[in-house]
Parts: structure tokens; C-alpha cells; sequence
């Protein structure tokens, strides 16, 4: 990406093989296409900047299969709310965020020019209704401390056969207390489905794809056996990997 007289612009790909030591590969011209910046403003109900908010930039179109909206890029909204995603060609984008004790927002398309300049847009996030529930291993005994997340991704891409989706690279939506019980917020109000994980540290996780806002919900983490030993080839071996 270069910056041109203060314009953002898209570079296109250029396919290079492997070069020699000191060999110069020539790119010959390079096409530019202008782009926009678009800066956006993450929001509470009382129109407060709300920080730490995770916004993705997607596709507006889903793809043919089960893939959804492309990912084209993802920013944490600062202590002023702002976010920006820079170099953004003239299409239809999709944006979506995040923010714990709120609910998910989208945006389901919105025009982006194209055209070089900055493009603004607001995110007015709504507090999400409340679930509660308590995390247990298999004998019913209440695990405290552990994670709960909502997994706000569509669920309809995870869940096949035994693949689970990845626990979110963001802060717990709440902990388990002593007795395992938890209560989350920034549920969508409704009937709406909302997949529901649980992370306990040393033990593993819990998911639940189907839950409602109001529904009281168990999720069941089983206690592993711990397992220690020892590395040797004759004499200790460090720093080897081990795989289960």
C-alpha cells in the first residue's frame, strides 16, 4: 500500500519467483487504485466512546458455500472509539462489532467511494439482554473461575463434525463464581440463536450452540487425568515437544 499526496491507495500483487543473492527483480509498472479510509466511531446508548469494542470489516456478499463473509480487516476501537481501516476500494463492505456486555451490531452493507478520501460512519452499540447458567464438570461439581464467552460468530460456520470454534482472542464476557454459577450480558433479545463457550484453566471447554437470552443453561467441562514424566536419552532432555 502506498501513500500518495495523502491519499491512500491499493497496490496490485505482483508474483515474484525466488531471488539470487544481489538479483533486482523488475516490477515494472504498477497500477493504482484509489481507496478510501473509512473512520468509524464506536458508541454506548448514552453516546459515550466506547473502547476496546472489535470491529471486522467483511464482505457484504457471503460466499457460495458455508465461509460466510470474508474477512477483509479488523480494528479495536481506542480509548476515543475510534477505529480505522485504511486502503478500502470502492464495493460493498459489511461491518460487524463486538464489545463485552453489549450486543453484536452489523451493518449489513454499506457503499464505500473509493474515491481517496475519508469516509465516516458511527457505531451506536445497545446493552444485550442476560443469560445465566453454571459450568460443571461431569460429576456435577461447580468449577469456578472459569471463562464464559458468547460466541457471537455465525454458528452455522463451526459445529460440523467435531470441529469447535476457536474461544475469541478478547476479554471473558464473565467468570464462573464458587458454586459455577455465571451470568452474561450482551445477549441479543429474542429467540435468536447465540452459541456459548466456557474455558476453565487446566481443565478445557464447554459449548453450548444453541442458546437464548432468559434460558438458564449447564455447560459441562470434564475433569482430565493430570499426567508428569520425565525426558531422557540417558541424560535429561530439555525443550522437547510433546503432542497429545
Amino acid at each position: 500500500r502506498l501513500d500518495f499526496g495523502g491519499a491512500l491507495w491499493r497496490v496490485q500483487a505482483r508474483a515474484v519467483q525466488a531471488l539470487r543473492p544481489d538479483e533486482v527483480a523488475d516490477f515494472g509498472e504498477i497500477a493504482l487504485t484509489p481507496a478510501t479510509r473509512l473512520v468509524g466511531r464506536v458508541l454506548d446508548a448514552q453516546g459515550k466512546a466506547l473502547a476496546g469494542a472489535i470491529v471486522a470489516l467483511r464482505a457484504a456478499d457471503a460466499g457460495e458455500f458455508w465461509e460466510g463473509h470474508a474477512m477483509l480487516q479488523n480494528a479495536t476501537s481506542d480509548e476515543a472509539g475510534r477505529v480505522e481501516f485504511p486502503g478500502v476500494p470502492r464495493s460493498r463492505v459489511r461491518i460487524e462489532a463486538v464489545a463485552s456486555r453489549h450486543a453484536k451490531l452489523v451493518i449489513e452493507a454499506l457503499e464505500v467511494a473509493g474515491d481517496g478520501s475519508d469516509q465516516e460512519f458511527e457505531l451506536r452499540m445497545q446493552r444485550g439482554a442476560s443469560l445465566s447458567g453454571f459450568v460443571v464438570d461431569a460429576d456435577r461439581r461447580p468449577i469456578e473461575g472459569a471463562e464464559i464467552f458468547i460466541m457471537h460468530a455465525a454458528t452455522d460456520q463451526f459445529y460440523w463434525g467435531d470441529y469447535q470454534p476457536p474461544i475469541p482472542d478478547r476479554d471473558p464476557d464473565a467468570l464462573s463464581s464458587a458454586d459455577g454459577s455465571f451470568t452474561v450480558s450482551g445477549m441479543p433479545e429474542g429467540e435468536t440463536e447465540v452459541g456459548l463457550a466456557a474455558r476453565a484453566p487446566e481443565l478445557g471447554t464447554a459449548y453450548e450452540k444453541k442458546t437464548h437470552a432468559g434460558h438458564p443453561v449447564t455447560l459441562v467441562i470434564p475433569r482430565g487425568v493430570l499426567s508428569a514424566g520425565r525426558v531422557v536419552n540417558g541424560d535429561a532432555l530439555a525443550r522437547c515437544a510433546l503432542a497429545l
